[in-house]
């Protein structure tokens, strides 16, 4: 059993990519957890960002222009639905007259890019280890949320626009790299 969670572990942390000894290009698949306030669903949080798990991908490019040195780049983009279900159950319970609260909500939005270098550690033949540290820029924007509420027999639609907010971002991290091939490799 810990060898079949070992192996799963480590395929669902690795990214295939076209490899050769002097760049790379990869691209990364996988699911965007939301934690702490922006995934909180809690009324009383005035901070709760209602996000439910959503799609994240990358692509990333890197070149050596010497043994152990190169440069690389990632563009990153992210997507989280919004909890629209918690959000009627919360007016609902707030407006004492609402007889139907109806909530359609779009999408958390990420992107990004950044660009800077990476160092390369040979293990092996096949087997480095890569330093990097990146900087760049992100853009996050708001969903867009609709409201209708029905009270009083009377309804009411209220619309909340999207926001966007840009800024400074910066990474640092450490990967294994395996080559499969001349051709492909896995990153963990």
């Amino acid at each position: 059993m810990k060898k079949f969670n070992l192996i799963t572990a480590v395929l669902l942390t690795c990214v295939s990519c076209f490899s050769q000894d002097k760049g790379f290009i990869s691209i990364s698949l996988g699911t965007s957890t939301p934690i702490g306030d922006f995934s909180s669903s809690q009324s009383n949080n005035k901070s709760a960002g209602y996000a439910n798990a959503g799609l994240c991908a990358d692509l990333s490019a890197g070149y050596k222009y010497s043994k152990y040195f190169g440069f690389c780049s990632s563009l990153i983009g992210q997507l989280n639905k919004t909890d629209a279900s918690s959000i009627a159950f919360q007016l609902i319970n707030t407006i004492p007259s609402a007889s139907s609260v109806k909530v359609n909500a779009g999408a958390w939005k990420t992107a990004g890019v950044r660009i800077g270098e990476y160092v390369c550690f040979p293990i092996s033949e096949n087997f480095n280890i890569q330093a990097h540290l990146m900087i760049g820029f992100f853009n996050v924007s708001t969903p867009e949320i609709l409201y209708n509420i029905t009270a009083d027999n009377q309804s009411i639609w209220i619309k909340q626009y999207s926001a966007s907010a840009k800024s400074f971002s910066y990474s640092a991290g450490i990967s294994a790299r395996y080559n499969v091939s001349k051709h492909l490799c896995l990153i963990a």
